[in-house]
Order: C-alpha cells, then structure tokens, then sequence
C-alpha cells in the first residue's frame, strides 16, 4: 500500500514543482480525497471486489433476532465445568490482558462467570440461553476484541474445556460496514440470502414465529451495523460477512485503500484536477486534454479490462445461495438448471 504523502509527492513531481508548498499539498489531498471515492466506486462497478472488499465476523446469541457487527464477543460449548488444581484463564478485553484468572474452585459455569468478572472489574462475562460462557467486550463502537486462552501458569489446557473450537476464542468488532456482500455460517456450510428489510419481514413478519440453527434470510435497516435474520437463532453462532467498507477520508501520512497497481490512476487522477485548476480559463488547453486522455486510458488498462481477466472474472459471484459461485455457470448442465 502507498501513502498520501507518497501520492502527493510524486504529483508535485510530475507538475514540475517539487518544492515545498502547504497550499499546494491541501489542494492535492483534497483532489486526492475525490479520487479515491471515484476510484472506489469504479472497482465496484467492475466487479472488482477481492481489491477494496474486507471479511470479518461477529456473533449471534441464541434467541436473538439481529446481530450487532460491532459488538466483540466470544461464547464457548460447554455448559458444565468443573476446575482442578492450578487451573487459569486469560482474558483479552479490548488490549488489556487479565491472565491466569484462577477457575480451579469453579463447579460451574456460573462460578467461571463470576471469577472472569471479579478479575476484570466489570460484567463482561455472563451465559447464554444454553448456559455456554459468553464473554463480551463493553466497547460498543466496532474497535473492541476479546481473546480467551489459557493462564501464563495454568497448570493444564484449560480454554480448550470450554472453547473447544478456536475459532470461538477470538474476536474483533467491525465498524466500516459499508456494502454487505455475503454472509455466511461457516460451521454449517450455509451461504444466508441477503434480502431487503422489507421484503424479510413480508415473508415472515414475527421474528418469534420459528428459529433455527442457523438462519435463511438476513437484511439491513435503519441502523447499518444491524443485521436481521429468519428465523432467529436456536443456538449461538458465528457468522462470517464480505463486505464493501466505508470510503474514509484521507489524511496526510494515511495509507491508501487499494493496492499499489491502481496508483498510476490517481496519480493522473490528480493532474487531470491540477492541470483543471490550473488552466480553468482555458479549457480546450491541449495540455489538460492529453491528461484526460491518459486517464481513460489508466482506467481502462488496470480496471475496466482487468475485470474482464480473459472472460473468467474470478473476483464477483452472486449474493444468492442458489446456484454456484462466480460469473459463468453451464448452462448446460441440469444440475445448475434445475
């Protein structure tokens, strides 16, 4: 990845004014800020997602009929416990480590609740509807996490007798959600359609009428961190998304949001509105129409054509669960056309 201040750099390069100028800088970011959402938005339109889209995962309690992408929480499979000598727990909350939490007295899950929470300070560990540990980070804006493993001088494999599955030990909240793409229930294999609110409640208006272990429809609504599902859960999950983040602004020293193959673009992004500013009372300037000119033919090169990789697009499919993924299926083939 490039930095801004690398971009800006080698813009003032290539305008023949290398100098340091404040003014000058202010206004190439602020060209640059403008480029970057046009870029974006071009890659979107190609399909390009492997190159601006982000994956990440959150967790769905049992019982619940949404799921809060930035709520960091773990949750276990056991529903009993019984401690033995020495045994010692950590707890990660949000960078703060709380190690070797001693869970050798605990005869239960609800003492191993009690003993998180007297360690940390705080209520971050409680039960589910099943009576699985659940420990949540209280950071509510997407930049929490939590991580459980076993104590420094734990005296046996304690995070194993109650997170069996390590991919229940960890997690980090998501706050950039911009464009959901997929969602997905890795341990059951499942790919969830996406719907639209309106069209999820038309089809099962009372989330309490069923639940499931894992659930056929999700959509968004008013709040876009907030996902909804049919039928609501009848265990935790994990779930894992695909999505399109938030176009953020740009500062000075930030990196950017695509890779470097696409720098060549916003960098002749930023001459075509230099060279635009720069001649704003003459338009037809043959200088600035050559940089016009180039710019078509960046886009074209590195996005428009890529997209295309020779008629296999290997980076766009479908957001419906019917059919396989990716651009080109048989027709031919019944199993695809029944």
């Amino acid at each position: 990845m490039t930095t801004v201040n690398n971009i800006i750099a080698s813009v003032k390069k290539r305008v023949d004014y290398d100098i340091t100028d404040t003014d000058l800088d202010a206004l190439l970011l602020d060209i640059l800020n403008d480029g970057s959402t046009w870029l974006r938005q071009k890659l979107i339109d190609a399909g390009l997602r492997k190159d601006i889209g982000k994956s990440g995962s959150f967790v769905v309690l049992e019982g619940a009929e949404y799921g809060d992408v930035r709520i960091s929480r773990v949750f276990g499979d056991a529903t009993t416990f019984t401690g033995t000598a020495g045994d010692k727990l950590k707890v990660t909350i949000d960078g703060t480590d709380y190690d070797d939490i001693d869970i050798a007295a605990a005869t239960d899950i609800d003492d191993v609740v009690t003993d998180i929470n007297t360690a940390v300070g705080a209520t971050v560990a409680t039960k589910d509807t099943s009576g699985n540990l659940v420990i949540t980070s209280p950071t509510t804006d997407g930049t929490g996490s939590v991580t459980v493993a076993d104590g420094s001088t734990t005296g046996q494999t304690v995070v194993g007798d109650l997170f069996t599955d390590a991919d229940q030990r960890t997690d980090t909240g998501i706050n950039d959600i911009d464009q959901l793409l997929r969602v997905r229930d890795k341990v059951g294999d499942n790919i969830i359609d996406i719907y639209n609110f309106e069209d999820l409640v038309e089809q099962e208006p009372d989330e309490d009428n069923s639940s499931n272990t894992y659930p056929y429809m999700v959509a968004r609504w008013d709040n876009p961190y907030y996902l909804y599902f049919r039928s609501k859960l009848s265990e935790s999950r994990r779930f894992y998304i695909d999505y399109f983040p938030y176009q953020t602004e740009l500062s000075a020293g930030d990196t950017l949001p695509f890779i470097r193959k696409y720098d060549p673009i916003l960098k002749q992004y930023c001459r075509v509105e230099f060279f635009a500013w720069k001649f704003a009372d003459d338009p037809n300037n043959a200088q600035f129409v050559r940089e016009e000119g180039k710019l078509s033919q960046l886009v074209s090169s590195l996005v428009t054509f890529a997209a295309k990789d020779f008629g296999k697009n290997q980076q766009t499919s479908s957001r419906r669960s019917g059919r396989p993924y990716g651009p080109r299926y048989n027709v031919g083939l019944p199993e695809y056309d029944s």
